[in-house]
C-alpha cells in the first residue's frame, strides 16, 4: 500500500524567503513608491528586529541564530545556552525603531516576563537588499549577553529545562553565551542534592550576568545518611569486646575484665553534611555521639569486684560519594587510622 510521504515543516529561513518573494512580486505590480514604503515599514529596521524576538518567543533558537550578525565571533563562551530547551517564553509588546545616525538604527523593544515588563535597545544597519527590491538587515552589536555560572559542590545544573554538566566547578565561573532578551532560572534537584532557584535576566546587549548555585544536601540524603550511621553503630555495640574492629568506639580499662563487654548507644550523632570545596563530594561529620560500655572488671590491686560503666564520645563520619547516576556510596572513615 503506498503512504503519501513525509512534508517538512518549512523552516524560519524557508518561510521569511518565501514572504519575500510573495512580497516582492506584489510590491513591483504596485510600483516603486510601495516598494520604498515598504521598506520603511515591512522591511525596516524594526520589522527585521521583531523577527528575531519572535524566533525567541517562540522558542526556536536556530531561527534567531540563523540572523545575520546575532552569531559572535567571541569563541570563548560556551553556547550551549543557545538553544531551544534553554529558552523561556516570554510575551512581547511594542517594537519600534526610536533613534537612526549614520546609517545605524536603533530599535527598542518591551517585553515582558512573568509580572516583569523589561525594556531592550538594538542596533542594526542595512547590509544589501533582498530580492534585489527590499532593504536586508544585519545587527552590528550580537544581541547576546555572557552569564559566568558559579557551582558549589557540584557540576550539574538544570537551566531552564536544560540539563548541563559544567566543565569546571569553583575553580572558575563557567561563561555561558545567552540571548537577550531571556531569562535563565538555575538549579540543581537530583536524587540527593538540592539547591535554591537562580533567576538571572538579560535584558540589556553585551552585558554579563553572574549566577552562583549552591548545592547542598537535601531531605533524603540526610535521612539515609543517618539511618546507615545508626545500623552501622548498632552492629558496633553487638560486638562483645573493648574495642569493636572497625568501630569508631572503644574503652581501655586497666583493670581484669571478668566479663564481655556489653555496648549501648546513648547519644546517637546528629549528621550534618557538608560538601569539599572546588570538588563534587560529600562528606558527613565528623559528628559526636555518645556509647555506654558495661563490664565486670576486678581490681589487679585487691581483687575486689565491680560493674563498671562507662560514657564514651566518639566521632562519626562518612566519605559519601554520589555517582553521575545518583547511586550514592558511603564509606565509614576510621578516627584511629593514620
Amino acid at each position: 500500500m503506498l503512504t503519501a510521504p513525509d512534508v517538512a515543516a518549512p523552516t524560519g529561513a524557508r518561510r521569511r524567503a518565501f514572504i519575500w518573494l510573495a512580497a516582492a512580486l506584489v510590491l513591483t505590480l504596485a510600483g516603486t513608491g510601495a516598494v520604498i514604503a515598504a521598506n520603511a515599514t515591512v522591511f525596516g529596521a524594526a520589522s527585521f528586529v521583531r523577527i528575531y524576538l519572535d524566533a525567541l518567543a517562540r522558542g526556536d533558537a536556530a531561527e534567531a541564530l540563523a540572523l545575520a550578525g546575532v552569531a559572535s565571533d567571541d569563541v570563548s563562551p560556551d553556547t550551549t545556552l543557545l538553544s531551544s530547551a534553554a529558552l523561556a517564553p516570554f510575551e512581547l509588546g511594542e517594537v519600534r525603531e526610536t533613534a537612526s545616525r549614520d546609517g545605524r538604527h536603533e530599535v527598542t523593544a518591551t517585553w515582558t516576563v512573568g509580572t516583569e515588563e523589561h525594556e531592550t535597545r538594538f542596533t542594526v544597519e542595512r547590509v544589501g537588499t533582498t530580492a534585489g527590491l527590499f532593504a536586508s538587515w544585519a545587527f552590528v552589536v550580537s544581541p547576546l549577553a555572557t552569564l559566568d555560572v558559579t557551582l558549589e559542590h557540584e557540576d550539574r545544573v538544570q537551566v531552564n529545562d536544560l540539563d548541563l554538566v559544567t566543565a569546571s566547578i569553583t575553580a572558575a565561573p563557567h561563561r555561558f553565551a545567552v540571548f537577550v532578551p531571556s531569562r535563565y532560572t538555575l538549579q540543581h534537584d537530583s536524587r540527593w542534592l538540592t539547591s535554591d532557584a537562580v533567576t538571572v535576566t538579560a535584558d540589556q546587549v553585551g552585558t554579563t550576568l553572574e549566577a552562583a548555585v549552591d548545592v547542598r544536601a537535601n531531605e533524603d540524603l540526610l535521612a539515609e545518611v543517618d539511618r546507615t550511621a545508626r545500623e552501622f553503630l548498632d552492629d558496633c555495640a553487638a560486638q562483645r569486646v573493648l574495642f569493636p574492629p572497625g568501630c569508631p568506639f572503644g574503652e581501655t580499662v586497666n583493670n581484669r575484665v571478668l566479663g564481655e563487654p556489653v555496648w549501648s548507644i546513648d547519644a546517637y550523632p546528629e549528621i550534618t553534611i557538608v560538601g569539599t570545596s572546588g570538588e563534587p563530594r560529600w562528606h558527613s561529620g565528623p559528628d559526636q555521639g555518645i556509647a555506654q560500655v558495661t563490664v565486670e572488671v576486678q581490681s589487679i590491686f585487691d581483687g575486689s569486684v565491680e560493674t563498671l560503666e562507662r560514657n564514651v564520645r566518639f566521632p562519626m563520619e562518612f566519605e559519601i560519594h554520589i555517582s553521575r547516576g545518583d547511586r550514592l556510596t558511603l564509606v565509614t572513615v576510621d578516627p584511629y587510622a593514620g
